[in-house]
């Protein structure tokens, strides 16, 4: 056989464990750019913020079933809240769309809490603004972290892990 250095490569097939990326390219991978990471503090800011206007509610209004009604309400959007910041920062598109289902009840919450008199309904009308919009500018990003996190675990499973 004679060997020419002008030749275009040959296609050679190569084995399955060569086809998937290396461990140290998955970790890559499933490491959140800094526009998730900016979504997900939005979501998290926005959580906390959510549990004080709860507790803003039972110290400056009188207790009744309304009254406690809307302070479960205020939990449960910062349960919401912090559920789609952990879930966003984990790379679950899913919980990305819950996010903005849960948008327009947070947007109506810092209302609220704006008329009733605490000035942060402000901060929390513009993280409820800038939250979706980082998290809809980095749909791409979750969706890529996801599954690199997947691979690397059924690479870890598969005893591929370092």
């Amino acid at each position: 056989m004679k060997l020419n250095p002008y030749a275009p490569p040959e296609s050679h097939a190569r084995p399955a464990a060569n086809d998937a990326r290396d461990h140290a390219e998955l970790f890559i991978d499933s490491l959140p750019p800094p526009v998730l990471k900016g979504a997900a503090i939005a979501w998290f800011a926005l959580a906390a913020l959510m549990g004080f206007f709860s507790v803003h509610i039972l110290v400056d209004l009188r207790l009744t079933p309304a009254i406690g009604i809307l302070c479960g309400a205020h939990v449960a959007l910062a349960a919401a809240s912090a559920g789609v910041g952990i879930g966003i920062f984990r790379g679950r598109t899913s919980l990305a769309v819950v996010g903005f289902g849960v948008t327009p009840f947070l947007l109506m919450a810092c209302t609220f809490a704006l008329f009733t008199g605490a000035l942060a309904g402000l901060m929390g009308l513009g993280l409820v603004l800038i939250g979706p919009a980082l998290t809809a500018a980095s749909l791409k990003a979750i969706a890529k972290v996801g599954h690199a996190r997947e691979l690397l675990a059924s690479h870890d499973e598969a005893g591929g892990g370092a």
